[in-house]
């Protein structure tokens, strides 16, 4: 089966009215054949399950947002702007996956649980040069993390082959949290992020909203870890302002 999902034609493109960009909402549930999921345009939100079989998910000026799961082969392929979320922290199975220069790749990190979206290819997994990855954080402002500083480091794909065409582009680029530094290291076709809470200082917050001290930002932290979807929140807060006024 094949579903495909595209931008409608404009058949009056004098009118001043645009075509809507198409949307689906809701789980995708495929099973034992060959299925295709290609989409050209547009929004998919929601958990999809290839089944068993060689399965295709083709992403094009599209983003995707939800759960992924496949018992067979899975190509993966995101490009031309699009996004590739994964909103569950266990690893996928797939065949392989590629990601070009404008695509971004946003795995979800689960600090309680030390997971991570991982890609687990049997064949090639390629991040052209500026291919983002963006991880989407949770549970990670806990008492070891705040308390030490400590570092936690992720698996966020493996396979026979893991190729980064630009990996000082990748950890010099915006990683979409202003409150944690992420950094990425390959070793032998496994791909890791490496997730540290900044210092106040870092954060560039004045003694005012830090409360005069680093330990009392610190208890400020810790306090959150009553509160985990605010907590989850504020570590995904991708720039200053949007800290600062959170804070």
């Amino acid at each position: 089966m094949t579903l495909l999902q595209e931008l409608a034609e404009d058949t009056d493109p004098d009118d001043g009215i645009s075509p809507v960009a198409p949307q689906i909402f809701g789980d995708i549930l495929l099973g034992s054949g060959d299925d295709s999921i290609v989409s050209t345009a547009g929004f998919i939100g929601g958990d999809i399950d290839f089944g068993a079989g060689n399965d295709v998910l083709s992403l094009d000026d599209t983003a995707f947002s939800g759960g992924l799961s496949n018992q067979d082969g899975l190509d993966i392929t995101v490009a031309n702007d699009s996004l590739l979320a994964i909103t569950s922290a266990q690893p996928v199975d797939i065949t392989s996956a590629s990601f070009d220069g404008t695509s971004t790749f946003s795995p979800l990190v689960d600090g309680d649980a030390g997971t991570a979206s991982t890609l687990q290819a049997t064949g090639a997994i390629t991040f052209a040069a500026g291919a983002q990855i963006n991880p989407t954080l949770t549970n990670l402002i806990n008492s070891d993390t705040v308390g030490n500083n400590a570092l936690s480091r992720f698996e966020i794909a493996s396979g026979s082959s893991v190729t980064v065409d630009d990996l000082a582009g990748l950890n010099a680029s915006d990683d979409g949290s202003f409150l944690f530094d992420t950094a990425f290291d390959l070793v032998d076709d496994t791909l890791f992020v490496t997730v540290a809470l900044r210092e106040a200082s870092a954060l560039g917050l004045d003694p005012t909203q830090t409360g005069l001290a680093e330990s009392v930002f610190s208890a400020t932290m810790q306090a959150l870890q009553n509160n985990n979807a605010l907590g989850n929140e504020l570590a995904n807060l991708g720039t200053a302002s949007e800290f600062y006024a959170a804070y």
